[in-house]
């Protein structure tokens, strides 16, 4: 997680703003909370359809932990990741927590994103 801290322009929390890719294969994400780099309230990103392209796909209904590199591409080998795989990440950075019964697995819980928070700002030093 260090490594793909350093190496995104921006990090940011998001939802799809559309469920579908434009002409040009990016995806419209709406900004829930930004964590680096210079960010609007809505962003495009490329990103691949997944399936060994290490591409996020398309889930309407999830948010996002998105690491943007200088390519403007967003995938899962540069640490981006739905919400479902969100406890998984901080789990492995914190202390142990993980998503509890009853949370939503589309949304990031509040827990997870104060971690998040944290690990956020542990890495801009």
């Amino acid at each position: 997680m260090e490594k793909n801290y350093k190496n995104a322009d921006k990090i940011f929390l998001g939802e799809l703003a559309s469920s579908t890719r434009n002409h040009e294969g990016k995806l419209l994400v709406r900004v829930l909370e930004r964590l680096k780099g210079h960010i609007q309230e809505v962003e495009l990103v490329e990103t691949g359809d997944g399936g060994g392209d290490c591409g996020l796909g398309v889930d309407p209904d999830s948010e996002y932990l998105i690491f943007v590199g200088e390519d403007n591409h967003a995938n899962i080998c540069n640490g981006s990741t739905r919400a479902s795989s969100v406890g998984i990440i901080v789990e492995r950075f914190t202390d142990g927590t993980v998503l509890n019964e009853g949370v939503d697995p589309n949304k990031i819980s509040q827990d997870h994103l104060e971690k998040i928070r944290k690990l956020s700002s542990v890495y801009k030093k």
